[in-house]
């Protein structure tokens, strides 16, 4: 699988240009990330690193074969989230779902955290 180079600069400049990149590098958080095999892992390292983020990846790795699987158990994965958000003491984790088209986040004592409560 590949991804346009100049596809992923070009997302990660807009999205600096429309966040306040500054502020987040200063505040310095560290996020647990449960990528699930999914294409995000590709494209998502690039985004948080500009953004200063420290992460801690699991399941990180994406190969054409891998990227199809959709068996992964979700609540597996989102265990798994919340095991390393405090093992790490990360502020939070967010858990990619295999397609990389829905993410659930698990806060530091590991309680899901409501879609509409991310949303604010």
């Amino acid at each position: 699988m590949t991804i346009s180079t100049r596809a992923v600069e070009s997302y990660v400049q807009d999205l600096m240009e429309a966040v306040d990149a500054e502020r987040i590098r200063e505040r310095g958080f560290r996020l647990a990330v449960e990528y699930s095999h999914s294409v995000p892992a590709l494209v998502a390292p690039q985004v948080l690193g500009a953004l200063g983020l420290e992460v801690i990846a699991s399941r990180a790795d994406v190969t054409d074969q891998i990227a199809g699987e959709t068996r992964l158990d979700p609540g597996a994965s989102i265990e798994r989230a919340r095991q390393l958000v405090g093992a790490v003491r990360a502020d939070i984790a967010v858990v990619v779902d295999p397609s990389g088209e829905r993410v659930t986040f698990v806060d530091e004592s590991g309680r899901i955290v409501r879609q509409w409560q991310a949303l604010l």
